[in-house]
């Protein structure tokens, strides 16, 4: 049994990235592993973007939001958002039904608006 060395800790906190880009990476399997738990028994899901995660550094929900609504429409997925803050509609039917409460964002500019409205609630 090795004994923990104050060199050994530094070596060690040097290669955890606690960067944005290392969190959303971690998001992203999250969401990636849910969808293939699901796709023997369904054809869609509901990903709710976490406010934090235990282990990790703080990070802005909503551009974890707007970042893997991206990467995930780049995959050819059809991504909804729905009233909820910061949940997906995910589906990888060719053709989905749309449901009726769920609005799909066209552009980029809607997604801002979308943040510029959730931010807007979190300051009231």
């Amino acid at each position: 049994m090795s004994t923990l060395t104050a060199s050994h800790a530094r070596a060690l906190a040097i290669k955890h990235d606690p960067s944005e880009e290392a969190i959303y990476d971690h998001i992203n399997k999250i969401c990636d592993q849910r969808i293939k738990d699901v796709t023997k028994k369904s054809e869609h899901i509901n990903f709710v973007i976490p406010g934090y995660i235990f282990g990790l550094p703080l990070f802005d929900p909503q551009s974890m939001f707007l970042r893997l609504y991206r990467s995930l429409t780049e995959r050819d997925f059809e991504v909804y958002r729905t009233d909820k803050p910061l949940e997906l509609y995910i589906t990888w039917r060719k053709r989905p039904v749309k449901p009726r409460d769920l609005q799909k964002p066209t552009s980029f500019e809607k997604l801002s608006k979308l943040r510029r409205e959730i931010d807007s609630k979190k300051s009231r």
